[in-house]
């Protein structure tokens, strides 16, 4: 078992996880864009194959978040969106 998958584990085994399943439900198909900011919970995960996608490597202090098919740069620390590419995995 791989220690995110670890992590997954105890969160559920200790009933963190039904808030963050829920504000990802309550989010669906939203799109954000520059000056919003992102759920807690998607700060947990960055995408990592960016430059796949022809994406720059994000700067010191921010991640990519891809949710659907739109891509999110955002700051680590408040998830406040400064770019927002729809349908790049379209």
């Amino acid at each position: 078992m791989s220690v995110k998958s670890a992590l997954i584990v105890l969160t559920i085994a200790a009933g963190a996880a039904a808030p963050a399943f829920a504000e990802q439900a309550d989010t669906a198909g939203k799109v954000w864009a520059p000056g919003d900011y992102l759920p807690p919970s998607y700060l947990l995960q960055p995408f990592d194959e960016a430059h796949q996608y022809g994406l720059e490597e994000a700067p010191q202090g921010y991640i990519w978040v891809v949710k659907g098919d739109n891509a999110y740069l955002a700051e680590k620390g408040d998830g406040r969106v400064v770019d927002t590419l729809e349908d790049l995995l379209v």
